[in-house]
């Protein structure tokens, strides 16, 4: 047999031309069927040898006689080669090892090429163990009953249109899987987890109580990566026993940190303001013995207390917001009123939208539900007072929409804030001082308007039962915001002075503007000499993004604006001589980044670790830190979709299988807390005795 040399395979292996006399097939002969075949056409599939016995060798799949040619084609590579009708196959066959070691097992590969996604696929291998394993992943992370391998009208759907080689497969096997690819998860985090040498963890832990009055616990973990990327993980979402106490809690979050390797690298934990939550804190200190004797260990939910400050607020104001939630329900639960509504918007010219009505565990429901009513005034008014019943109480007038209207310009920051600081790829530490003034000076502007007096008390004194002893924290973290740093917060703290108006504030300022930077220093040495960090001085030049100017300030008499108010505008920039690392990076200018960009103060410090080592590694562990437990209610969220009433039978080692494998698949594609619905935090969640 011989090869043509214009058509041979590049880098093909050498062709050795010794028929193989063992495994020769017969002469072969073609069957016209009734077909009318071209002289440019292939042979037909049906290959017959002398005496009409078959081909038999399975080599003969992979080839296709060329008659018009006088050689055999592959069917793979499109390869020539000369082949007389009464020689063997031994050459053929080694061409098809040769293409079986190149492209592994021929016998389940589809020979066709295609793009998928625009990239191109070459030979697909199908693999039912990787079909099931993918299957697996898409029933948990799409939130489905287990039920769903086991539809027949999947498996036509798939057969028909995706791969023919497809079978249906059982709950029970789909579970084994679910273990396995479990397992195997588990162990590569706990692994990756125990690599990390000198990085620390944040940690936040909430309860929820499930359909079938099963107690949940769940514990995310939160750490800044080698490239400077903000990662979480559930890593716990087990059943929580009665009784729900202190040391309970404390021994449960303690054995889940010592399982995946982070027991000894815990910087700090975020909670509510559950009482079992607060009075666990001395426990914990003592088993992880964080840093400072635990001065930023603990860190109260930012979203709860927000959270009580506007509730408080409206429970104030239910006077003037009850007819308005009276003439939307009254519209909404009534398809004729809906109906009628709807042909008098249409008969004035205005745009008909379905108004939301709230619910009394999420206060954002009625900001939302105020903001549908408020472009309506002038027909919703006269429709809602002409077809109600005078024994409803209830009147609209002028006063109830102005109101609303500064109400929800009172409210808006509120849930701007809320809405940043339940992030999950972005640091949100060093954004809660600015916040605080913001909120200070918002109450501040407010208390002057005579519709809000005792509305602004309430939220004042809720806010700053709280907030009096501003978190060390927080503070901190802004210090190494490169745009504001230490005399950016010595002037927000100022600020807050002037516009909380209380006279045991400032006493508090004053003594926590000393412990900043004595627990900077601190710090400073702590990172230098303990976790083997050298500290460098780099030399001065400007770093980064280039320096600030130090006429940022102005009189903070004058800010009457709402919510307009920059906090950013207070800060100030001042230098002094000393050029050590730490000394270096508060006095060479603040640093203007871009504000659009919620990562970019990873991105600064990303750019300038090697000139600031130490001031990097605290960074870095400070802003892990997050500010709010939504990472922890946004699981409830998901296990109360996959705890429904069609499941509640659910064991809680599978829920926990399930909760983990979905949040640690979605962290491959960064899409953990793309939540359903518009999710603010909810007090009621927590089934711990709260503190009001």
């Amino acid at each position: 047999m011989e090869g043509g040399s214009s058509s041979r395979i590049p880098n093909a292996p050498r062709i050795d031309i010794t028929l193989d006399v063992d495994e020769y097939d017969e002469m072969h002969q073609e069957q016209n069927e009734g077909e009318n075949i071209g002289s440019n056409s292939r042979s037909t599939t049906q290959q017959q040898s002398r005496g009409g016995r078959s081909l038999s060798s399975n080599v003969w799949q992979y080839f296709t006689r060329r008659e018009d040619l006088g050689k055999v084609q592959c069917n793979l590579c499109q390869n020539l080669y000369v082949h007389k009708k009464n020689s063997g196959t031994g050459t053929l066959k080694r061409h098809m090892e040769w293409h079986e070691k190149k492209s592994g097992n021929l016998e389940q590969q589809q020979t066709q090429l295609g793009t998928v996604g625009g990239k191109l696929v070459g030979n697909f291998k199908y693999s039912k163990d990787k079909m099931k394993s993918e299957m697996c992943k898409w029933i948990v992370r799409d939130e489905l009953p287990f039920s769903a391998c086991e539809s027949t009208n999947f498996e036509k759907f798939a057969q028909t249109s995706l791969q023919p080689q497809y079978e249906l497969f059982s709950r029970g096997s789909l579970k084994n899987v679910l273990k396995k690819e479990f397992k195997n998860r588990k162990e590569e985090l706990m692994m990756k987890f125990g690599s990390y040498n000198n990085t620390k963890f944040a940690l936040t832990s909430d309860t929820w109580r499930a359909i079938t009055n099963t107690h949940y616990i769940c514990i995310t973990c939160h750490w800044i990566d080698e490239d400077w990327h903000l990662n979480k993980r559930i890593i716990c979402f087990k059943q929580f026993e009665h009784p729900h106490t202190a040391t309970n809690l404390s021994l449960i979050i303690a054995s889940c940190a010592r399982e995946f390797q982070i027991f000894d690298k815990i910087f700090a934990i975020s909670f509510d303001n559950a009482s079992n939550n607060t009075a666990s804190i001395p426990m914990l200190k003592s088993q992880f013995n964080p840093i400072l004797d635990g001065k930023l260990f603990h860190n109260r939910c930012v979203c709860h207390v927000l959270n009580l400050v506007v509730q408080n607020g409206l429970d104030v104001a239910k006077d003037f917001i009850a007819p308005l939630r009276d003439c939307a329900c009254f519209i909404k639960t009534s398809t004729t009123r809906e109906q009628e509504f709807k042909k008098l918007c249409r008969d004035s010219g205005i745009k008909y939208k379905k108004f939301k009505l709230d619910i009394t565990t999420r206060w954002n429901s009625t900001l939302k539900m105020l903001e549908s009513l408020i472009d309506y005034e002038n027909v919703v008014t006269p429709f809602y007072n002409h077809n109600i019943s005078s024994a409803s109480g209830f009147f609209l007038t002028n006063m109830n929409f102005q109101f609303a209207k500064e109400l929800i310009e009172l409210l808006t920051p509120f849930e701007q804030g809320t809405l940043i600081f339940s992030a999950s790829y972005t640091p949100t530490s060093h954004k809660v001082l600015p916040f605080l003034l913001k909120i200070v000076h918002l109450l501040y502007v407010y208390k002057e308007n005579e519709m809000f007096t005792y509305v602004i008390e309430e939220m004042h004194a809720k806010f700053f039962k709280y907030y009096q002893n501003i978190p060390l924290l927080y503070c901190l973290a802004c210090v190494l915001d490169p745009m504001v740093k230490l005399s950016g917060v010595e002037s927000l703290l100022d600020a807050i002075v002037e516009y909380g108006n209380l006279e045991s504030l400032g006493e508090h300022i004053r003594k926590l503007k000393i412990e900043i930077y004595e627990v900077l220093q601190h710090l400073f040495k702590y990172y230098s000499e303990y976790r083997n960090i050298s500290d460098k001085t780099p030399p001065r030049h400007q770093f980064g993004f280039g320096y600030g100017s130090s006429e940022a300030s102005s009189s903070l008499s004058a800010k009457k604006s709402k919510v307009a108010f920059d906090p950013y505008s207070v800060v100030h920039d001042s230098r002094n001589s000393n050029f050590d690392e730490l000394s270096l990076y508060l006095n060479n200018g603040i640093v203007y980044y871009a504000t659009d960009n919620p990562n970019e103060i990873l991105k600064w410090w990303k750019q300038n670790k090697r000139s600031y080592p130490v001031l990097s590694t605290i960074a870095c562990d400070l802003l892990t830190v997050p500010v709010s437990t939504v990472a922890s209610e946004s699981a409830f969220s998901a296990g109360g979709r996959v705890l429904d009433e069609r499941r509640s039978r659910m064991a809680p080692a599978t829920l926990e299988m399930q909760m983990l494998l979905k949040d640690w698949c979605d962290a491959e594609e960064r899409k953990q807390g793309l939540l359903q619905d518009n999710f603010y935090e909810d007090t009621s969640s927590s089934n711990s005795p709260p503190q009001s």
